[in-house]
């Protein structure tokens, strides 16, 4: 995006020390990264990330944190996703999607509304799938594009997916429209691929946005070019999302001023005097001081009943 970058010039020294998440509406025909040299252009932060790769044809939901929440993104990036997606049936490609070459076109005239529905619980639930090959899954340290590219063998592995629920939207002149909720690692271009063979007419992707991930929604998102002009106008404090509406399923506990300088300075804290089943299934715990400030991200000892530090945020 270097000529027709949307950075506006702006002296970014009062978002020194500044940490945030932003929900970000990427647009199409950009990549992922892309967006995150914007970003970082704009705020002068080296520290900003994504959670979760978007394909340059595809738009929507893509979280972006700076500064030292970019140490969080691994908490979203785990969280279930929904997509909108549209499958051309009749027409399989190379690449699963429209970018590809066409290798194979069939007549699905015959295919109806009531076989789709046939189909798709066999694709809902948690099973083995296939990557496409022109995909950016490392296999041996390599892309698969670049296997695909350069024309090598490789044997592309499965991987264990979840789909919570795939819904048909509408079906035209075979033109498939789906919204399908899932977890992490999810190919929606295998699905449509897949989906295609099983109908015996092939298919590939169409178009593909991302409405959710995790706690964020496609409806309180904003374009990168409203993101870029907040952050260069010193309006950034008005797309931060907030932390609690970020990490929802993150158990929160506040702490003392005493408790909180103990976290930062890497001592372990006892529980203040809450019994320890609220916490005994929690994998870590955010620790935020009496401002309300994420102080850590701290594990419950069960032995010794205490908060032990994991992460550090604050010092």
């Amino acid at each position: 995006m270097t000529k027709n970058s949307l950075l506006l010039k702006t002296d970014a020294s009062y978002l020194n020390k500044l940490n945030g998440f932003i929900n970000i509406d990427k647009p199409l025909n950009i990549t992922s990264m892309d967006v995150i040299r914007e970003i970082r252009r704009a705020t002068n932060e080296k520290k900003v990330g994504h959670a979760g790769t978007l394909d340059p044809r595809a738009s929507g939901v893509l979280p972006v944190a700076f500064g030292a929440y970019t140490r969080l993104l691994q908490y979203i990036l785990n969280e279930d996703k929904t997509y909108e997606a549209q499958i051309q049936l009749g027409v399989k490609t190379n690449t699963f999607d429209s970018e590809g070459v066409v290798v194979e076109s069939l007549d699905s005239s015959n295919i109806d509304t009531n076989k789709i529905k046939q189909i798709l619980p066999e694709f809902i639930g948690t099973y083995n799938q296939t990557p496409p090959i022109y995909s950016a899954k490392k296999i041996n340290g390599k892309r698969l594009y670049e296997y695909a590219r350069r024309k090598m063998d490789v044997e592309i592995n499965s991987s264990l997916v979840t789909v919570n629920e795939i819904k048909i939207i509408d079906y035209h002149k075979s033109i498939l429209s789906l919204s399908i909720e899932c977890g992490k690692g999810f190919y929606v271009r295998s699905l449509a691929n897949d989906l295609g063979l099983k109908l015996g007419c092939g298919a590939h992707l169409k178009k593909l946005r991302r409405t959710k991930s995790g706690s964020f929604d496609i409806d309180q998102s904003i374009t990168l070019q409203n993101a870029i002009e907040s952050i260069g106008s010193g309006r950034i404090d008005e797309i931060i999302y907030p932390l609690d509406q970020c990490l929802p399923h993150i158990k929160k506990i506040t702490l003392t001023e005493r408790m909180a300088t103990d976290i930062k300075h890497g001592k372990s804290i006892p529980v203040p005097g809450i019994h320890n089943s609220v916490f005994e299934n929690q994998t870590i715990i955010r620790a935020h001081n009496d401002t309300q400030e994420l102080i850590a991200l701290v594990t419950f000892e069960e032995e010794t009943q205490e908060f032990k530090p994991y992460k550090v945020f604050l010092n």
